[in-house]
């Protein structure tokens, strides 16, 4: 931040003592301030999900409006779902369908889980569960290859089924199967909303290219192509999931590297993940209510907003993340609650979920909820004061190491 680096050049050239300056130059701060204002982000505290006696991991895949949670953890006896009622709740085994020894929970919503499960048929098929019905097969009944993607609080499941795989919208109420209009070809489909529409991609489209496109498909009739980040690159571009106001969000290739895309409602896209640096492979894969959306990237889990961009959620913990390696974000449900995959400071494999509500941003000194030169100001008169608030590097005395570490937080947000 250019306010940073300019008043720590001249502290310690006017004032090698470290003596008082900013009385000097706060009438060309004051001028700049509300140029340089950045909202204060936005701080998480980090929860761990607890594994099953005996498992030796979590692994999160989706969180629902009620903060409901699904998964899987490995046991002995092979990968079983697992269902936490909230994120402070124990885990609870969902179990297999007859025949399976293995079962993954893949998406919830308003209580309705839907995963896939080892059959006695030797494929693997649907599973519903719910509290009071517990867990039973779901989709078609042949033993065909069964994948769900994705069910809805309409209770309508996305599954991919068969091989080559056709995208099919499975109402679980009952009611005729709707198959989703791909050309008659298969497609990738990753996401079904509320209102029935279907995210994915699909090589075999109208443009007859054969480059695998981002595709939405409405409730009926046949899919909208959107437009390439790069329409000069190889590789593939998806549509992942999509807010109510039309933006889109999932990934797409830019040059070599897949990044992270958000498209407009006619279709547009932009590259979400240049914050992160070029070069850095990144990608979208939920967006909640407020247009908040989370992916992941080569520099791990991140987050994105229209207004501050792609930012690292390991930037946005407070202590309790110390020591964990946010690796991959999974969800974000309409509260705010972010669900992921990582690395514990022990070093396992687990699960974790961000809730906010952590610590308050140090650098925000005046507690107004945003950056900016007033808190440079505070924070001055707290060092000039001698105020143990000031001593942002923790060894117990005041020095320009804390004014630098003061900036260091104020460049990062927090």
């Amino acid at each position: 931040m250019v306010i940073g680096r300019l008043l720590v050049e001249v502290w310690v050239v006017i004032r090698p003592d470290f003596g008082y300056v900013l009385g000097m130059t706060r009438s060309l701060l004051a001028i700049i301030a509300f140029a340089t204002a950045q909202p204060a982000l936005a701080q998480y505290a980090v929860h761990t999900l607890e594994p099953p006696a005996g498992a030796t991991d979590t692994v999160v895949t989706a969180i629902d409006a009620d903060g409901t949670i699904v998964g899987s953890a490995n046991l002995p006896t092979g990968r079983i779902a697992v269902l936490w009622a909230s994120f402070d709740s124990p885990p609870q085994l969902l179990g297999t369908l007859d025949g399976g020894a293995n079962s993954e929970a893949i998406s919830v919503a308003n209580g309705l889980v839907v995963g896939v499960s080892d059959r006695d048929c030797g494929q693997r098929g649907a599973f519903l569960w719910t509290a009071a019905g517990g867990l039973v097969p779901a989709g078609p009944s042949a033993c065909v290859p069964v994948q769900p993607v994705s069910v809805n609080g309409s209770g309508d499941v996305l599954m991919q089924v068969g091989e080559p795989p056709l995208p099919i919208v499975w109402p679980l109420g009952g009611g005729s199967p709707r198959p989703v209009d791909t050309w008659g070809q298969p497609a990738t489909a990753l996401r079904l909303d509320p209102d029935g529409r279907v995210l994915g991609a699909s090589r075999f489209h109208p443009d007859a290219t054969g480059t695998e496109r981002a595709i939405e498909w409405p409730a009926s009739g046949p899919g909208r192509l959107l437009d390439r980040l790069d329409p000069d690159a190889g590789g593939l571009d998806a549509a992942v999931d999509r807010h109510a106001s039309g933006l889109i969000v999932g990934f797409a290739r830019l040059g070599s590297v897949s990044r992270a895309a958000v498209w407009n409602a006619s279709g547009e896209p932009i590259d979400a993940g240049e914050a992160l640096g070029p070069g850095i492979r990144s990608d979208l894969v939920r967006i909640n209510a407020d247009g908040l959306a989370v992916g992941s990237s080569s520099l791990g889990a991140f987050i994105w907003t229209a207004d501050a961009g792609a930012q690292l959620l390991e930037d946005l913990v407070d202590e309790s993340g110390d020591g964990w390696q946010l690796n991959l974000s999974q969800d974000i449900n309409d509260e705010g609650i972010i669900v992921g995959n990582g690395t514990s400071p022990s070093g396992q494999p687990r699960a974790f979920v961000l809730v906010e509500g952590g610590l308050a941003c140090r650098a925000d000194m005046d507690g107004d909820g945003a950056l900016t030169i007033f808190d440079f100001l505070a924070f001055q008169n707290l060092f000039d004061g001698g105020d143990a608030r000031a001593d942002f590097d923790g060894d117990g005395s005041l020095t320009i190491f804390d004014f630098l570490a003061f900036q260091n937080a104020f460049d990062t947000g927090c």
